[in-house]
């Protein structure tokens, strides 16, 4: 079983560079910052043969853009920034992972942000307090959502 406080494991590194070692409490503190944060970059693809003339391309990535805006919206995402297009990168079949070879793939980018849906919840009448006298103990709570008691 590991146990941190008889866990020497940082002994056979060596002492003068340990420049390369995390920084836990940073990388957490910026984890919680980002999950409070409420925008996010969300990125999407879109392939078109390589033989392709600026115009064409121009008008794909138009119509593109259009149709991931659309898919983001009914996911919950609003648009925040102007959206970026960017490629041409070696095209993958999605399924299969396999290249391409008269395609090419161009990137779509922007931020969004969630858009906040109401939750309702609902709780039994047993657990609402109807007057300042009423009261009711753990036990009443447990045998009222009906979760069981280890005595």
């Amino acid at each position: 079983m590991f146990d941190l406080k008889t866990w020497d494991g940082f002994s056979e590194l060596k002492k003068e560079d340990l420049d390369y070692l995390l920084d836990t409490t940073a990388i957490n503190k910026k984890m919680v910052d980002r999950n409070n944060n409420p925008y996010r970059w969300r990125i999407g693809s879109f392939h078109i043969p390589k033989e392709s003339s600026v115009e064409q391309i121009k008008k794909a990535s138009k119509i593109a853009c259009d149709k991931f805006i659309e898919a983001m919206s009914k996911q919950g995402w609003e648009l925040k920034s102007k959206i970026q297009v960017y490629g041409p990168f070696p095209a993958l079949d999605l399924l299969s992972q396999i290249m391409l070879l008269d395609m090419d793939e161009y990137r779509i980018r922007g931020i969004f942000k969630t858009i906040p849906k109401p939750t309702r919840i609902e709780l039994p009448p047993e657990l609402v307090r109807r007057n300042s006298e009423q009261k009711i103990g753990l036990q009443e709570v447990m045998k009222a959502t009906g979760i069981k008691v280890n005595k």
